[in-house]
């Protein structure tokens, strides 16, 4: 098994355990502030938020590089790891999470919940290696059944 795909699961689990730990956390910061205007007119966070989380988060940038946007109708935090591939490179794993939601004049209406099972922290390079395997005989089969359709296509018009 190839060392970049056990680094690609350390990042990918490593990412998942910082989301699961600091997006509870940046929904309890953020919580006093659903209602109001939390977007500037440039796209930027208005200086309170940005001071809210930046004197109350954690700020472990050697474990995980976190920061907050806003773009239309969402308030998002990214998440990003490293893992060692071997003594000269490295790998990278990172999550978008759509923490809110903003309407037309930037104003946080609500808080998306964490859905903990989408955020597994215990893949195995065994594991993604056997679902690679099952990924490449389900497509080909896929493949056979579409070249049998190629002449009819998947729906009629």
């Amino acid at each position: 098994m190839k060392q970049t795909l056990s680094a690609n699961v350390v990042a990918r689990n490593k990412v998942n355990s910082q989301v699961l730990k600091y997006v509870p956390v940046f929904i309890e910061l953020l919580t006093p502030f659903v209602g109001t205007k939390v977007q500037l007119a440039d796209g930027n966070l208005s200086k309170k938020v940005r001071d809210e989380i930046k004197e109350n988060m954690p700020q472990d940038q050697s474990v995980v590089h976190y920061w907050v946007t806003c773009s239309t109708y969402s308030l998002k935090v990214h998440f990003k790891v490293s893992a060692q591939v071997d003594s000269a490179s490295c790998t990278y794993a990172d999550v978008v999470y759509y923490i809110g939601e903003l309407d037309a004049q930037g104003v946080l209406t609500e808080l998306n919940p964490l859905q903990v099972n989408q955020y597994p922290t215990n893949y195995s390079a065994d594991e993604i290696s056997a679902l690679r395997v099952e990924a490449g005989l389900i497509k080909g089969e896929l493949d056979n059944v579409m070249s049998k359709l190629h002449h009819f296509g998947l729906y009629d018009q």
